[in-house]
């Protein structure tokens, strides 16, 4: 349950990789017109606009549509795009992504908040330079140990990444039933991603800066109490993928 098991393509060149064009092309646009409130494209906005770019290459492949599939369903969804290798150090790698939640009415999502997401067992071995990782909550105890703070992958959030499971003849409230739902596609490599021991946590400091003042999670999440624009683009998308 703790590796993910990559699939490469392995291209001749970065510019042969239709999924790298795609991404690199298509956030080349949105940093030219995203932007903060003074105008100018500020960090978060663009974690937003890569995190939208991501999930639009990755609800047309084949291997997403299980996971697409418990998206309906979903209490909240983690999008990690560009999680980079750093050496040959696997605990080492980390990104900063969103978490949305996702409203009792079908296919209404919150307001993005910033977490990060760190591998936590360190190996030695090769992995690739850069995957893009989104995490499906899908039920309440793995919303509320998201929110309430610093959780690790299997031992505080149980976790999958067989999508199977969740159509599975098993009562959410059994002990065994996934907190959240993995899938993680590497870019131009394949090896094993070790999940077990990764690390979640929220970016306070980021979460200020987008919305322009102290915010807590309860009020991004599910108080629909801030509101920026420039997540409507992702949350469309989101919104889209369970339709």
């Amino acid at each position: 349950m703790g590796q993910v098991r990559f699939s490469p393509v392995r291209p001749k060149s970065a510019s042969s990789n239709p999924f790298r064009v795609f991404i690199v092309g298509a956030l080349s646009c949105v940093l030219a017109v995203a932007g903060s409130r003074d105008g100018v494209a500020s960090e978060e906005q663009e974690v937003i606009d890569l995190a939208r770019i991501t999930m639009q290459a990755l609800l047309p492949r084949p291997d997403f549509q299980p996971f697409r599939a418990v998206l309906p369903h979903a209490k909240g969804v983690i999008i990690v795009p560009e999680m980079p290798k750093i050496g040959f150090i696997v605990g080492t790698g980390g990104a900063t992504g969103v978490f949305l939640g996702q409203y009792p009415e079908k296919g209404q999502w919150s307001q993005p908040s910033f977490y990060h997401f760190a591998l936590g067992n360190v190996s030695i071995q090769f992995v690739p330079e850069i995957w893009d990782v989104v995490l499906i909550v899908t039920t309440d105890r793995g919303l509320d140990a998201l929110v309430g703070g610093k959780v690790t992958l299997g031992r505080d959030l149980r976790f999958s990444t067989d999508p199977g499971k969740f159509g599975a003849a098993i009562d959410p409230a059994d002990g065994e039933f996934p907190d959240v739902f993995v899938f993680a596609a590497a870019r131009d490599a394949g090896d094993f991603l070790p999940l077990e021991g990764a690390n979640l946590w929220s970016v306070e400091n980021w979460n200020e800066a987008y919305y322009g003042a102290p915010v807590s999670l309860t009020e991004i999440l599910f108080g629909n109490e801030v509101d920026r624009g420039g997540s409507r683009p992702l949350r469309d998308v989101l919104s889209e993928a369970v339709e």
